[in-house]
């Protein structure tokens, strides 16, 4: 009896062993995925994408479907309302309410999303609109050239996106009769749900303001 339990007593030990191993391997792996999205992110930062504020996500509210995000950098640290936010995919959305510590972020595929994209292949404009938690293209031409495999990029033609942001890839594009539009089904390259590290990107107007306060700061007297 004694020794059966000891046997038990150390199949206990054992399994507890096990998980506390198994626990720590996949935090492990949890790091090592947040530091090459860290690197990935640093890379992006430093590859003149303008003055990027690096930012972490920190809650989704109640709600995982939720289309707002909070993130845990604020008016204090240069944010502003209508600033793009990207990951190491593309975009993920726009800040929209700040506060000295932490900001809102509206997800891409809010109802409340509209962005001018173009078609990286040919340069075609477009708007891409947020839809019920994902994103749709609904009045591109079919006289313009799209093809499954095309990729929508921020096109810069108004004053919060930088342009060449990857927004949506096309996955079918199809013609119908009695439409002058393409039906399509788009995929979004940002990893909107499970990124946590990302960049804020100033408004295009804000880039263009401090560009110009470089020159004038730089320029002989």
């Amino acid at each position: 009896l004694q020794s059966q339990q000891t046997l038990i007593q150390e199949n206990q030990r054992l399994q507890t062993e096990n998980m506390r191993l198994s626990t720590a391997i996949r935090q492990n792996d949890v790091q090592r995925l947040q530091l090459a999205e860290l690197k990935k992110l640093n890379l992006l930062a430093d590859s003149g994408i303008g003055n990027s504020t690096a930012a972490q996500i920190v809650s989704n509210g109640k709600n995982p479907l939720s289309d707002k995000l909070l993130l845990n950098k604020g008016s204090n640290d240069g944010l502003k309302a209508g600033d793009a936010v990207i990951d190491q995919y593309g975009l993920i959305g726009q800040i929209s309410a700040v506060q000295p510590f932490n900001a809102e972020l509206t997800v891409l595929t809010s109802s409340q999303t509209v962005v001018p994209v173009m078609v990286a292949r040919t340069g075609v404009h477009s708007l891409v609109y947020g839809d019920s938690n994902q994103v749709s293209l609904r009045y591109f031409p079919l006289d313009a050239d799209l093809q499954p495999g095309d990729l929508l990029v921020t096109s810069g033609m108004d004053s919060v996106y930088p342009a060449g942001i990857p927004v949506a890839k096309v996955e079918s594009a199809l013609r119908s009769s009695g439409t002058p539009y393409y039906r399509t089904t788009l995929s979004i390259p940002a990893a909107i749900r499970s990124s946590k590290y990302v960049l804020v990107l100033p408004q295009i107007e804000e880039l263009s303001i401090q560009t110009a306060s470089s020159v004038a700061a730089s320029s002989p007297q």
